[in-house]
């Protein structure tokens, strides 16, 4: 599937002339001065980008997950030229720098480095095997881990179906794409195949200015000094503490990082259903997009009682003109703040809903990395610390023709997500289609069901009382069923702080003094507390990273990042040093805790 912006103007029925004008005064009123041209600088190693830099340390706290691999397959119905697809993939590969880069740590630093050459990672299989074994085995495969320092980070798999059919699975990092990187891809394979067997080069491909590398290195050069203070200074004011979360709609409390596997029901908004809904955002200038995330948010709401909201969603990043048409990782989520306090209509929270969306979208390219790291919300064990749920819009791969040949989508039904409760949607026809997901870490299945049955009859309730309270829709503000009863006392979770005062700094022994020295230099502070945590002394997950690189050079001792989150403290983090060190002398090693087993991803 390839992303849809949650932007003012992608709905199916355009805005009037004087709404569009409106519109994009108000998108563009707070972005501040035109961010400059991405010059083309030709680099084949570069820092990471912000959204690159989170995802590699979430590789090294989990190696071997396969959640960060984005997975599409298609279908192919006719006659084949294997030959003919092998020179598409091999073109496609070559324009775009993104699939030729590999990731390796320079002095105590991950940089991106772009290969000139590397081979196509091509697998065909010669087995025909029945429909639901093809979806087990390619579901298997997808699970594969990448090298990041060796790459490919790509790969291509072909399986028969049959007689002239064909599955072609591409599994990508997500470090070296996007949703709409999937798009491009498959856009100029469909391209270059069909020139391929009429004899021709390709032609339509659209210039690429810039490679991935010259954009990364562009934004950390942007993101600093007065322009960074500037565009934090609204997020600051945002999402001040303390930031909502989804415990009132929960069956179960977080106890750390979740595994990522979810709930997925169906959603669907009928035709009939779905052009009021459209209207109703129209006449308040409003889009498809903000209706339905009025309507979760409205859901979320009446079951928790919560006023302060924060929802997640997606923007595709590509906003300068020069990597419109490039393969790479530019999404970027966006945190939407809601106040859904004083009794309000659904008229009155779909206003309240396009406004603050409007005011994220004029600072929509402030990566979410970015902001988080800055603002050091109270660590809740996801991915996503400034919120928990999520509404995305989704245009997934339709019918299209390679060639001669016919290609469409092929589901093999991959359930997983990194937020803890999100609607995907897409539009078909005059229909809303999608889904609702939910961790199964934190809800029952039956809750899941009920929340999906829920959002749909809201939207029907609202359309017909719109000016009605939303407090009043009946049936849908009664609270959900009692949950399991919670402990009074949580246990303990890995990697959380534990209760109390720091200790008072005593002698430090040899190993203490040289982590310590360490924590020193990356936190860019004059005195460490032994026995405080790391992370409530401003550090994050990436510093936590650079602080075990540079004592595995100091040290000799690789530790894995989860030691960090077991081990948060000066004196904890030496203990297992030396463990790490005694154990090597007598043949053991360090045992952390196990990662979670999670699937590949198809979103963006």
């Amino acid at each position: 599937t390839s992303m849809v912006p949650p932007g003012p103007l992608t709905d199916g029925e355009p805005l009037s002339v004087t709404k569009r004008r409106l519109m994009e005064k108000w998108l563009t009123g707070g972005a501040g001065p035109q961010a400059p041209v991405i010059p083309c600088r030709g680099l084949d190693t570069a820092e990471l980008s912000f959204a690159q830099e989170r995802l590699w340390f979430l590789a090294q706290l989990h190696p071997d997950s396969a959640y960060h691999h984005m997975v599409e397959a298609i279908r192919i119905s006719g006659p084949l030229d294997v030959q003919a697809l092998r020179y598409a993939l091999e073109r496609v590969v070559g324009r775009h720098d993104a699939l030729r880069t590999v990731f390796r740590v320079q002095d105590g630093e991950p940089r991106q480095v772009v290969l000139a050459h590397q081979t196509v990672a091509f697998d065909i299989e010669a087995e025909v095997r029945t429909e639901e074994e093809t979806v087990a085995w390619l579901r298997a495969d997808s699970d594969r881990p990448f090298d990041l320092a060796a790459g490919p980070l790509i790969r291509f798999l072909l399986a028969p179906l049959g007689p002239d059919e064909h599955v072609l699975m591409v599994t990508l990092h997500h470090l070296v794409g996007d949703g709409m990187s999937m798009g491009i891809l498959f856009r100029e394979l469909f391209a270059c195949y069909a020139a391929r067997t009429e004899g021709r080069e390709p032609a339509g491909l659209p210039a690429l200015p810039v490679g991935y590398a010259d954009f990364a290195q562009w934004q950390r050069d942007l993101l600093r000094g007065q322009e960074l203070e500037r565009r934090l200074a609204h997020w600051r004011r945002i999402l001040r503490e303390p930031l909502p979360t989804l415990d009132g709609v929960t069956d179960r409390p977080r106890r750390g990082r979740t595994s990522l596997r979810a709930v997925s029901r169906p959603f669907r908004l009928a035709e009939p259903v779905a052009t009021r809904l459209r209207a109703l955002a129209r006449d308040h200038q409003a889009t498809l997009f903000m209706a339905l995330l009025a309507g979760f948010n409205t859901l979320v709401h009446l079951r928790s009682g919560d006023e302060d909201i924060v929802t997640g969603s997606v923007v595709h990043g590509r906003d300068q003109p020069e990597v419109e048409h490039l393969i790479g990782f530019f999404a970027n989520t966006l945190a939407l703040r809601f106040d859904l306090s004083g009794g309000l209509t659904f008229r009155q929270v779909l206003e309240r809903v396009r406004d603050s969306c409007l005011d994220a979208y004029s600072h929509r390219d402030t990566p979410i990395e970015v902001v988080a790291a800055e603002l050091r919300p109270g660590r809740n064990g996801g991915d996503n610390p400034l919120f928990q749920a999520a509404v995305v819009g989704e245009n997934p791969a339709g019918a299209a023709r390679m060639g001669d040949l016919e290609v469409g989508a092929f589901d093999f039904g991959l359930d997983t997500s990194e937020f803890d409760l999100v609607l995907h949607y897409w539009e078909t026809g005059g229909r809303v289609d999608g889904g609702v997901r939910g961790s199964v870490d934190l809800f029952e299945p039956g809750s899941v069901d009920r929340f999906t049955a829920d959002l749909e009859r809201l939207f029907s309730a609202v359309l017909e009382a719109p000016d009605a309270p939303v407090a009043e829709l009946g049936p849908l503000a009664a609270p959900a069923p009692e949950p399991p009863a919670r402990p009074a006392t949580a246990a303990a979770v890995p990697g959380e702080p534990a209760a109390g005062g720091p200790a008072e700094a005593a002698g430090l022994s040899a190993t203490e003094q040289e982590v310590a020295a360490v924590w020193r230099e990356v936190l860019g502070i004059r005195e460490v507390d032994p026995d405080e945590d790391f992370f409530e002394a401003g550090g994050h997950s990436l510093r936590a990273v650079r602080v075990l690189l540079r004592l595995r050079e100091r040290l000799g001792v690789d530790l894995p990042v989860q030691a960090f989150f077991e081990a948060p403290t000066v004196t904890e983090l030496a203990a297992v040093l030396d463990r790490e060190r005694a154990a090597e002398h007598t043949g053991g090693t360090h045992e952390p805790a196990a990662p979670p087993q999670t699937g590949a991803q198809t979103g963006a």
